[in-house]
């Protein structure tokens, strides 16, 4: 066992199990309350790091493309759920991705210690519906006037678990894209969670 100082409002030491990452972080302990661990709430982007295209608006269908986010070397983060936009000119249908169905659909990808485990494995998001059913929540919003727009939001902890990142491993959650998405005017994806190593 090691002991490492952990930031639980008091600077009290903590022991954590052999193995735990041991970096120069902080360590926030599993047993304190979500709303004092530093919160993380970013875009997948063309750069993982929230600096680079948040818009995944672009022709992808010559190879995958990945957006993704990871954490920064020497921290540790637990995402908690994902929301997910689309803003579309005309109207949404559930039989499609914007003008139509995909081709070869979204993936939904966590890369932890450089090996993959795709989420979309037995079918990858092909239309507007496959979010629906991916998630369990999803919302269409019509003003009447102007763009069409669906959110979805795929929260981790109602099956159960987090999807933890390792920085010092390169762990990702990624968006890989393979298809023409030129038709849509806006396509996000957003991370969510709070950090259990960092600064």
């Amino acid at each position: 066992m090691s002991s490492f100082t952990a930031k639980d409002g008091d600077g009290t030491n903590f022991e954590v199990a052999a193995g735990f990452d041991s970096g120069n972080g902080v360590y926030y302990p599993q047993s304190m309350p979500a709303t004092d661990r530093p919160l993380i709430s970013q875009r997948v982007d063309s750069l993982g790091t929230g600096a680079g295209t948040t818009n995944m608006i672009g022709n992808y269908s010559g190879g995958a493309t990945d957006f993704w986010t990871e954490p920064p070397a020497g921290e540790i983060w637990h995402l908690t759920r994902f929301i997910g936009l689309i803003e579309y000119s005309g109207s949404l249908r559930p039989e499609r991705y914007g003008n139509a169905a995909l081709t070869n659909g979204v993936k939904l990808v966590w890369e932890a210690n450089s090996v993959e485990t795709d989420f979309t494995a037995q079918g990858n998001i092909t239309h507007l519906a496959d979010w629906a059913g991916f998630t369990g929540h999803a919302e269409t919003i019509d003003f009447g006037a102007g763009n069409n727009f669906i959110i979805f939001v795929g929260d981790f902890t109602k099956g159960g678990s987090i999807l933890k990142l390792d920085g010092d491993t390169n762990d990702k959650a990624i968006i890989r894209l393979e298809d023409d998405h030129t038709d849509l005017v806006s396509h996000r994806v957003t991370v969510q969670g709070y950090k259990m190593v960092g600064s």
